[in-house]
Parts: C-alpha cells; sequence; structure tokens
C-alpha cells in the first residue's frame, strides 16, 4: 500500500441501501475487529488505532457514505494522519506556496527592472521547504504503513472484497 500520493484513497459502491451497509458494517468491526475503534458521524465513519498502539503518524481512515440513485451505497475511504497532523501539513503548505508565489513574483518584477534579486534565493528557500514538507509526509507513510494496511485488510474483510487503494 506505498503511494506517492499525500493522501491515498479508493471509491466504490455497494449494492445495499446506505443505511443497511452502515449499520452491517459498524457490526462487523465491533465484532470481529477489537483492534479497531470507529467514530460514528451522520453520513460519515472514521477507522482509527486505539490509543495505546497509536504514535504521531498512526492513520485513520475516513469513510463518507452517501446513497447512490440506484437505492445502493457509494463509499470514498480517505488514508490520512490525525487530524491535527493533517491541519499542520495543510497550512505548511498552504504558508509555503503562498510565501513561493510572493518571492517568485518579487524576484521576477525586480529582475525585470533591474536584473539578480535576493527574491531568487527566497523563492529557492520556499521551494525546498516545500519539497521538505512532502518528503516529511512521505516518510510519515512509510512509518504509518503497517497500521494502514491493517486498517484496510479490516475494512476488507467488512465489506467482503478486496479494494485497490490509488
Amino acid at each position: 500500500m506505498s503511494s506517492f500520493r499525500i493522501r491515498p484513497h479508493f471509491v466504490h459502491e455497494e449494492e445495499e441501501a446506505k443505511d443497511q451497509f452502515q449499520e452491517s458494517f459498524i457490526k462487523h468491526i465491533k465484532e470481529d475487529e477489537p483492534g479497531l475503534l470507529i467514530k460514528i458521524f451522520p453520513d460519515y465513519l472514521t477507522l482509527v488505532i486505539p490509543d495505546e498502539e497509536q504514535h504521531f503518524w498512526s492513520p485513520q481512515l475516513n469513510l463518507s457514505i452517501a446513497p447512490t440513485d440506484r437505492g445502493g451505497t457509494s463509499v470514498t475511504g480517505t488514508y490520512g494522519p490525525n487530524t491535527n497532523v493533517w491541519s499542520m501539513f495543510l497550512y505548511g503548505y498552504l504558508t509555503g506556496f503562498c510565501l513561493a508565489g510572493v518571492s517568485t513574483v518579487f524576484a521576477i518584477s525586480k529582475w525585470i527592472v533591474s536584473g539578480w534579486t535576493v527574491g531568487f534565493y527566497m523563492m529557492g528557500f520556499f521551494m525546498a521547504l516545500l519539497l521538505g514538507l512532502y518528503i516529511t509526509a512521505q516518510i510519515g507513510q512509510k512509518l504509518a504503513a503497517q497500521q494502514t494496511f491493517q486498517i484496510h485488510q479490516a475494512y476488507e474483510r467488512a465489506i467482503g472484497k478486496s479494494l485497490a487503494v490509488h
């Protein structure tokens, strides 16, 4: 389950109605998967590693459940770290891209007017910062791979079929 994506995901459809699918899935996880916790929200479920086994990079599977036009259920699953960790990376990317953009505009404007400027160094620094964030996220994914695999297998056992993660 190794991926270069920031948040691996899958989408599939079930023939059961949404409420029936959600009830049977929750029942299976609670009874047959004692190594996982399930958080239940309307139209949304989250599978989480128990607190005693969690570390900084521990993954969770967020499931968005919606009815289809044909009476079945559409399930979208997204793997990612704890919400606090994900927020930290999200704001890091947002800040890095904004600062890289501003420094790029500054560098190009100054270069057009008077030649080489320190803005190009700033631009390079922020690009390196973004690359560092991406590499750190990839390392975190690799450190969480075993737990991600554990969650994915539990999900596949609960629905009774194998799914590809993109």
